[in-house]
């Protein structure tokens, strides 16, 4: 599914290149050129800023719904000038990803004129989790690359009885625990720029089996499941 967006922009004042050629240049510098910037399943803001000496045009693709440049823009009206190269910063809206697999939507940004037509590539690719650094997650690829799923899960020994996670959201959470089996110091929180740790507490493993406890860390419609495995007992000899 392709979308057509037009911009309009502040213009800044920079050196030329000596041929004219090399004039009619377009740069992405933010997020990356050629490059996708990788954020999580709930950020819904960022932004795409472009270098140009020409009015630009862009075209998202593989988007679907849940990716937009906005505000959406419209032809500009500025003269071509080899003295000016304008820029643009161009608002990124994202809705939260809910659907537990990541997505990328890829924008193709491109001046033009009469005679000239160049393109650049970046792009956002979108987690379909929220932002755990512990336990590091293990990814599960499926049959397209692009859908891949993340696995969380600590592994304890039976007779471990702290442990703990860190994680990071951008608006508030909850932390809850399915079977019951783990304590945590905390079940709430603002969320923010900061990553929290939360402590965990268990009961040693008498048993012969291994024990597993779901905690689901929930924030912003978007749930990620962080699975404590703590083995069974060694068989006394």
């Amino acid at each position: 599914m392709k979308k057509l967006f037009y911009g309009v922009a502040l213009a800044v004042t920079l050196v030329a290149c000596n041929k004219e050629i090399s004039r009619h240049q377009i740069a992405v510098i933010y997020p990356s050129f050629n490059g996708q910037k990788a954020v999580y399943a709930d950020h819904t803001q960022d932004s795409i800023i472009l270098l140009t000496f020409d009015s630009y045009r862009s075209i998202v693709y593989g988007a679907d719904d849940w990716f937009t440049l906005d505000p959406v823009m419209k032809d500009m009206e500025v003269k071509y000038s080899y003295d000016n190269m304008y820029r643009f910063v161009i608002p990124v809206e994202m809705d939260v990803n809910a659907t537990g697999s990541s997505r990328t939507a890829r924008v193709d940004i491109n001046n033009y004129g009469v005679d000239w037509n160049q393109t650049v590539s970046t792009g956002f690719h979108q987690y379909g989790w929220l932002d755990v650094s512990r336990p590091m997650p293990v990814y599960m690829t499926s049959e397209d690359n692009q859908q891949r799923k993340a696995l969380f899960e600590l592994k304890d020994s039976a007779t471990q009885v702290a442990d703990s996670i860190e994680f990071r959201t951008e608006k508030a959470w909850t932390l809850t625990s399915k079977q019951n089996l783990v304590t945590m110091d905390k079940t709430s929180g603002e969320g923010g720029e900061e990553y929290t740790m939360v402590k965990l507490s268990l009961l040693p493993n008498l048993t012969d089996k291994e024990c597993m406890d779901t905690l689901l860390l929930q924030s912003s419609g978007v749930t990620t499941p962080i699975y404590v495995k703590q083995a069974a007992a060694k068989k006394k000899e």
